[in-house]
């Protein structure tokens, strides 16, 4: 067999014996030189005066399961040149394996790769199955030695930052928009940090980044004449957040319409026999909802409590921050309360099932005598429902107890800030029909509403469409005094990073990429359970992205 076959990349090799040691798995393949001469590392003259020969070893990659042992006879040899800083030189094989390496190339390139993808613990287990023994901490030291400096020259960069621990530590992430590869993390979220790396790259002519003053200073000293980009998808959230806080003081005219509109009539009195159907069951099953029901009344009245109190202590002149020391609250908590107006009840959690598209089916099926479920289960999957037995089961058990009225699958009728905002905020065509009943009943019974969605929806629409050229049209109309203060104030906020705005509106640039990147970070992250440090991550994530 010629040493070709079993190192492809060698030079000037020949093979001498083969031994296999089956009790521990092992092949043993002997090579020796044939190079009449060998080139001084030093100098690069050639030189053939032998010094002495040793042997080397090394460790390839396995074969079919089997370990595999390389003792090369290796030869030193003398450099006759007199002006060479070396006199005694080993011959090497570049190809094969690096000076000092214990290894062959291509099983350190096999090893980083398992290290990279799987980590240290993880990988040490999938390469023992795959026949190299390699230590965890090995596996570690290779995923080291293969990081490496960013040698792109990109162009458009996004910059967004992620967390070591959410709320304490971040770093930030830079991402090549054009090609959509991880460029370098950072260690943490500083200005300084960012303009030093950006001033190692005379390159970059786009910075997308968030509407946060640490990046837009980091980009302004980093690379003054790149042009800024604020994200589009934060400018769409904090808008969205705006809208959310201005929803909070409208948390009583909101229910009144739910209750009150014409089109959810049917919906109030489903739910007035939700309610008398769960005390109904209450009572039957026992003490355990009732006392569920008694903690949800205590903390009911300790929220009123707390409540009244900071409204009181807000009409004594206490601020946000004293108010929220005093009674031990968060200042977002406290904030809530004041701009509620009233006191702000909790929304129901909405459950949702598989068989809600298929309930009216049902209920004309039971109305019409047929009450086994394997029946009813076997006719919607029939048409096309791909529900379980048991979800079917739970859906009609309530009707054995309550026969004489459905009982609506649509449990919520008060709808928190947020959720109002999503509703509003989605596209039409991602909503139910339920949900589109909500969205026209609030917007027709709340007038102050309908005026501010009006406002706010020429903004989204300008966002979607990219329609920079009306955003000076639309900051006028929306710092108006008749404009809800979250929205004015949104507006008023543009002002401070009105050039990277104006250019979200007009390029095509954003942070999509990063933020894709921040996810796969994310598992990565989680993989290594938080005990590797810093430049691990860095590896692999770069590796990844």
């Amino acid at each position: 067999m010629r040493v070709r076959a079993l190192l492809p990349d060698a030079r000037n090799l020949k093979l001498e014996h083969v031994e296999l040691d089956e009790d521990i798995q092992r092949v043993c393949i002997r090579v020796g030189s044939t190079a009449p001469f060998c080139n001084c590392p030093a100098c690069g003259q050639p030189a053939k005066r032998v010094h002495s020969r040793y042997e080397r070893k090394l460790t390839d990659l396995p074969w079919q399961g089997l370990r595999v042992h390389i003792v090369w006879f290796t030869r030193r040899f003398f450099c006759d040149v007199p002006d060479c800083p070396r006199r005694i030189f080993v011959e090497r094989q570049p190809t094969v394996a690096a000076p000092y390496s214990r290894r062959t190339d291509r099983l350190s390139l096999a090893m980083r790769c398992i290290g990279l993808a799987c980590g240290g613990e993880p990988g040490s287990r999938l390469a023992e199955r795959l026949g190299i023994l390699v230590s965890a901490d090995t596996m570690l030291r290779e995923i080291r030695r293969s990081a490496k400096s960013c040698s792109a020259v990109p162009r458009a960069v996004g910059v967004d930052d992620w967390a070591f621990c959410k709320g304490r530590r971040y770093g930030t992430l830079i991402c090549d928009l054009e090609t959509g590869r991880v460029l370098d993390l950072l260690p943490d979220r500083d200005a300084k940090s960012l303009a030093t790396w950006l001033q190692g790259f005379k390159s970059v002519k786009v910075v997308s980044r968030d509407r946060s003053d640490i990046y837009r200073k980091g980009a302004t000293f980093g690379a003054p004449d790149a042009i800024q980009v604020a994200d589009r998808f934060h400018l769409m959230k904090n808008l969205r957040e705006a809208f959310a806080r201005f929803l909070e003081c409208q948390a009583t005219r909101i229910r009144e319409a739910l209750e009150h509109g014409k089109t959810l009539e049917t919906l109030e009195n489903d739910s007035e026999d939700h309610r008398k159907q769960s005390s109904t069951s209450s009572e039957q099953s026992g003490t355990s909802t009732t006392k569920v029901r008694q903690r949800a009344a205590e903390n009911r009245s300790r929220r009123i409590t707390k409540y009244n109190r900071v409204i009181e202590l807000h009409r004594q002149g206490e601020s946000t921050r004293s108010i929220a020391t005093k009674l031990g609250m968060h200042r977002g908590t406290v904030r809530k309360f004041l701009r509620a107006g009233a006191f702000p009840e909790r929304a129901c959690r909405n459950y949702s099932s598989n068989v809600d598209r298929c309930a009216n089916y049902l209920w004309d099926r039971w109305q019409s005598g047929c009450t086994n479920v394997s029946v009813l289960w076997r006719e919607i999957r029939e048409n096309g429902f791909n529900v379980s037995y048991h979800s079917v089961r739970r859906f009609v058990r309530r009707w054995r107890k309550t026969p004489s009225s459905i009982t609506t699958w649509n449990r919520k009728v008060t709808l928190s800030a947020n959720e109002v905002s999503w509703l509003l905020f989605k596209k039409q065509s991602k909503l139910c029909d339920q949900e589109v009943t909500w969205k026209r009943v609030i917007l027709e019974h709340c007038g102050d509403i309908r005026a501010t969605w009006h406002v706010t929806r020429r903004f989204i629409v300008m966002l979607r469409k990219r329609k920079g050229k009306h955003l000076a049209r639309w900051f006028a109309m929306a710092t108006k005094a008749e404009i809800p203060p979250p929205i004015r104030q949104f507006a008023e906020g543009l002002k401070n990073d009105w050039a990277a705005v104006t250019a979200s509106l007009n390029l095509p640039w954003n942070n999509g990429a990063a933020e894709g990147h921040i996810s796969k970070l994310k598992m990565i992250k989680r993989q290594m359970y938080g005990r590797a440090k810093f430049d691990l991550l860095r590896a692999r994530v770069l590796a990844a992205g």
